[in-house]
Order: structure tokens, then C-alpha cells, then sequence
């Protein structure tokens, strides 16, 4: 999936994902639908905001998880090989 939408500028923001270059980040997008969960109501106070703004900024938080996840996931992996190695090396019983 494409998110042209999604800009990240390390001279705007502090270089955090905003929308179309705007000084709207996409954290600020996802806090604005848990606080306006009519849409209508969010589309009146920021105008400037689109559907399809919404939809990338939530695929762009999706990948960015599935991203912590996996980067969280190999961690524990490699900690979970070097205690397997530290327990084969000091005890026949793991092997």
C-alpha cells in the first residue's frame, strides 16, 4: 500500500509522520478519532482533514506496530537462544 499522504520532514514537527505536509501529525489524527467518534464532528473542526487521510495515517500506525512487533519479537528470540545456549553450555539436560 502507497501512503503518499503520510510526510515526514525532519524540519517540521521534529521529523514525526504528518499529513500532506501539514502540521497535522499522524499521532494527532489517531488521538482526534478516539476524542471525535462522529466524523462528521471531526470533518467540521478540521476541515483540512480527509477520509483518505484517516485511512493512511491508520495503515501507517498499523505497519509501524506490526513493525514494534516484530523488532520486539526477534528480541526476545536472541534472548531466548543466548539462555538456551548459557543452559546447554553449564548443563547436558537442554541439549
Amino acid at each position: 500500500m502507497k501512503l503518499e499522504r503520510i510526510t515526514i520532514n525532519p524540519n517540521q514537527m521534529n521529523g514525526q509522520p504528518c499529513i500532506r505536509g501539514q502540521r497535522l501529525t499522524v499521532k494527532r489524527v489517531i488521538d482526534l478519532l478516539a476524542t471525535y467518534p462522529d466524523r462528521h464532528e471531526l470533518y467540521q473542526e478540521f476541515p483540512e482533514l480527509e477520509e483518505e487521510d484517516i485511512r493512511q495515517a491508520l495503515a501507517y500506525v498499523s505497519a509501524c506496530w506490526e513493525d514494534a512487533r516484530r523488532a520486539s519479537n526477534s528480541k526476545i528470540s536472541v534472548a531466548n537462544d543466548s539462555t538456551v545456549s548459557h543452559l546447554n553450555s553449564s548443563s547436558r539436560v537442554f541439549k
